[in-house]
């Protein structure tokens, strides 16, 4: 399945034209970009009912032959396993880009793990939405990605829903993916910027309990905004400082429904 979510160009013509004859393929089209979520969960209200599990891929990735057996595989035979993720590398195969993720209440830190030296499958905080498998029982229980988070902390939000019910989130060595990264944002100047630092108040206002919540403003307080500001006055995008605290403006006067 294939959603054309907002292109200036309707994409689904060349799509269908291109892939149809060598695999079933289900094209939907909306004219507005609803972002990375909506543009998700319009696919997942789409799901044929035999469905039985549900893959999130993006679409400047490359992926090995056997990556997704690999993780279906280690979702079938790991006990109260929902979600699973493969090991991204950087599209030039040399180094990882994600290996899970850890996951913060205290501070909203969602950091990148380090690839374990192991082909097994192990337990992680959560895994990227780059690349994210799960079955469809858990969405079914979960509910739909959070639209009020339009692009990034969603699928860290997701898992932290999921692991609340009593699902466990593994990474997938074996599984390997190679990921250019950035699409999402594209040019879109000061997008990432603003999105991210909106989304982490909103991620702690939805999960972290009220003291989480005033010990994490306390942390970003004193410590993240003043050196993420400093960082992007001295890099070679300082346009990306209003838009970074624009976002830090919209998360903080977010109001959870």
């Amino acid at each position: 399945m294939v959603v054309d979510n907002g292109s200036r160009v309707d994409e689904t013509i060349a799509i269908k034209k291109d892939f149809n004859k060598k695999l079933p393929l289900l094209t939907l089209r909306v004219e507005k970009n609803l972002g990375f979520v909506g543009g998700n969960n319009l696919a997942f209200q789409q799901l044929p009912p035999h469905t039985t599990h549900v893959l999130l891929l993006n679409n400047d990735t490359e992926v090995e032959p056997d990556f997704l057996n690999l993780l279906l595989n280690a979702l079938d035979t790991t006990p109260h396993a929902g979600i699973a993720g493969p090991a991204i590398w950087n599209f030039d195969r040399k180094t990882v880009q994600s290996a899970g993720m850890s996951i913060s209440l205290w501070t909203g830190n969602t950091l990148f793990r380090p690839l374990k030296a192991t082909n097994d499958a192990y337990l992680v905080p959560g895994v990227s939405g780059c690349a994210f498998l799960m079955k469809k029982e858990v969405l079914e229980k979960v509910g739909l990605l959070d639209e009020d988070y339009f692009a990034y902390f969603e699928e860290t939000d997701f898992c932290v829903r999921a692991k609340k019910i009593g699902y466990n989130v593994l990474l997938v060595p074996a599984s390997r993916i190679y990921h250019k990264g950035g699409q999402t944002a594209g040019t879109i100047s000061g997008f990432h910027e603003r999105m991210i630092a909106r989304n982490r108040l909103i991620f702690l206002k939805k999960n972290a309990s009220k003291f989480q919540y005033g010990i994490a403003l306390l942390c970003i307080f004193s410590f993240y905004v003043w050196f993420r500001s400093l960082k992007l006055i001295l890099s070679a995008h300082p346009e990306g400082l209003k838009p970074f605290w624009k976002g830090i403006k919209q998360g903080l006067t977010f109001r959870p429904s």
